[in-house]
C-alpha cells in the first residue's frame, strides 16, 4: 500500500478580482495532484468576490474561506499562513492561474529530496493589453543558500516573486510578509533563501502570470516602488542575526534594483513625474554599505551610480546604454 502524498497548502489572497477568480480557483481544484488544502482569504472585497469564494467552498471541501477587513496582500497571505497545515505551501495570486499539471512533478521531486526547502517553477507571462504570452523557463539547477541569494541579487534566474515557488513548511512556515506596504515579495523570498538548506529550479511550467492588468501594481510604476527599498532595508537586522555574511548580498539586491528602477524613471519622466526624485535619495543610504567583491567594472559602476547618480544616469541616457 502506497503512502499518502504530502499535503500542499495553496494560499490565495482575494481582493476585487471577480473577473479572474473563477479561472484561478478552477485551475487549482482541477490539478491532477489533488492532496491540497486551498486557503482563500477574502480581504474585504466589494465586487462579489467574497460570495464567489463561498460558492466554491460549498462545492469542494478542500477550500477554506476566511473573510476579513481589507488589510492588504501581505496580511491576507499571513492569515493563510497562520492556518495552513500542509507539509508544503505555495502562493497563487487570485488574478493568475495554474497550468494544467502544475504540481505533480514538483511535489514528487520535493518528496524525494528532503534538503530542498524552496523549489521554483517556470511561468508563462500573459500581457493583458496585447494578449501576448511569453514562457519564462530556465534550465534546471540546484543551489546552496548563498548561491541562490547571489542569483537573486544579480537578477540571474532566481526570481523575487513569492508565487511560482513551493516552500517546505518545516523550514519556512514561520516566515511572514511585511504588512502595510506593497512590494513585499522580494524581502520574503530573500529571507526564505537565507534559510534554505538547498534551493532548486525545476524546468517545469507551473504558473500563468498576468502583467499590465488595469488596477494592478504591475500596470505601471509609481511612488509606491520606494517600499521595495524600505522593505529590503528593514530586513537587514533579521539577516544580520540569521547569517551576517549574507548582508552584502542583500545590499547588492538593493543596489541592482535601485539602478534598474532609476533608469526606468529617467526614461519615463513624462509618465512618471517625480519618481526619480523619490528614488535618488536611496543612493546616499546605500553608499556606505558592504557589497560582494565582484569585478572591477561592477565596482566602478556601483561607485559612480551611488556617488554621482544624476551624472551616471545622464551618461547612460546620452550613450543609450541599458544596464
Amino acid at each position: 500500500m502506497s503512502s499518502p502524498s504530502p499535503l500542499l497548502s495553496v494560499l490565495v489572497p482575494v481582493y476585487n478580482v471577480a473577473p479572474y477568480l473563477e479561472q484561478c480557483l478552477d485551475s487549482i481544484l482541477s490539478q491532477p495532484y489533488s492532496d491540497l488544502e486551498v486557503l482563500v482569504i477574502d480581504d474585504g472585497s466589494t465586487d462579489g468576490s467574497g460570495a464567489l469564494c463561498d460558492r466554491y467552498a460549498e462545492r469542494d471541501q478542500r477550500i477554506r474561506v476566511v473573510h476579513q477587513a481589507n488589510a492588504g496582500l501581505s496580511a491576507a497571505r499571513n492569515a493563510a499562513m497562520d492556518l495552513m497545515q500542509g507539509e508544503f505551501f505555495t502562493c497563487v495570486d487570485s488574478d493568475d492561474w495554474l497550468t494544467e499539471d502544475a504540481f505533480s512533478a514538483p511535489m514528487s521531486y520535493l518528496e524525494a529530496n528532503p534538503l530542498i526547502d524552496v523549489l521554483e517553477l517556470g511561468y508563462i507571462e500573459v500581457n493583458c493589453r496585447t494578449g501576448e504570452e511569453r514562457s519564462v523557463l530556465a534550465q534546471g539547477a540546484e543551489f546552496t543558500s548563498e548561491e541562490a541569494l547571489r542569483h537573486l541579487a544579480d537578477l540571474s534566474g532566481v526570481t523575487g516573486m513569492a508565487w511560482g515557488k513551493i516552500y517546505r513548511t518545516e523550514t519556512m512556515g514561520r516566515l511572514r510578509f511585511p504588512v502595510g506596504r506593497p512590494y513585499e515579495d522580494t524581502p520574503f523570498v530573500f529571507e526564505a533563501l537565507a534559510r534554505v538548506h538547498r534551493y532548486r529550479y525545476l524546468s517545469w511550467l507551473g504558473y500563468h502570470y498576468r502583467i499590465a492588468r488595469s488596477g494592478s501594481i504591475t500596470e505601471s510604476y509609481d511612488g509606491r516602488i520606494v517600499y521595495l527599498f524600505e522593505n529590503l532595508l528593514d530586513l537587514r537586522p533579521t539577516i544580520e542575526a540569521l547569517q551576517a555574511d549574507y548582508l552584502p548580498l542583500l545590499h547588492e539586491t538593493l543596489y541592482r534594483r535601485l539602478l534598474i528602477f532609476s533608469l526606468w524613471a529617467m526614461r519615463h519622466a513624462q509618465t512618471a513625474p517625480g519618481l526619480l526624485t523619490l528614488l535618488l535619495p536611496y543612493t546616499k543610504r546605500l553608499r556606505s554599505l558592504s557589497y560582494p567583491k565582484g569585478s572591477q567594472a561592477d565596482r566602478l559602476r556601483r561607485r559612480l551610480f551611488l556617488s554621482f547618480p544624476r551624472l551616471f544616469l545622464s551618461i547612460k541616457r546620452c550613450t543609450g546604454h541599458r544596464h
